[in-house]
C-alpha cells in the first residue's frame, strides 16, 4: 500500500504511456503524489499541487509492505516506462502485470 491520490492505484497510474486499450474512467485521476509524470496529466481541480509537488519532503511516498514494515521512498521508484510493446519498472517491488 502506498500514498495515492484517489482510493486505489495500480501500475497504470505510474506509467508514462497508457496501453491503447485503456479506457478513460474516473479512476484515471488516480496518481502517485510527487511522480513527475503527473505534470502532464489531466487532473481534477485541487489535485494538481498534491500530484505534482507531493505530500512529503523531496517528493517521497509512505509505503506499507505485506511483512508489516513501512518505508519512506521517492515517488520516482514507482515509475513504469513503456519500452516497445512492454512496460517495465526498475524497482522490483512494483511490477506491472
Amino acid at each position: 500500500m502506498a500514498d495515492c491520490g484517489y482510493g486505489m492505484i495500480n501500475w497504470l497510474h505510474a506509467a508514462d504511456t497508457l496501453p491503447e486499450s485503456h479506457s478513460n474512467t474516473i479512476e484515471d485521476t488516480a496518481y502517485i503524489p510527487g511522480l513527475w509524470i503527473n505534470e502532464n496529466r489531466s487532473l481534477w481541480p485541487g489535485q494538481r499541487d498534491d500530484a505534482v509537488c507531493g505530500r512529503h519532503p523531496n517528493k517521497t511516498v509512505n509505503v506499507g509492505f505485506a511483512d508489516g514494515h513501512i518505508s519512506h521512498v521517492e515517488a520516482e521508484i514507482f515509475f513504469v516506462e513503456k519500452t516497445g510493446d512492454n512496460y517495465r519498472n526498475l524497482n522490483p517491488f512494483w511490477l506491472p502485470k
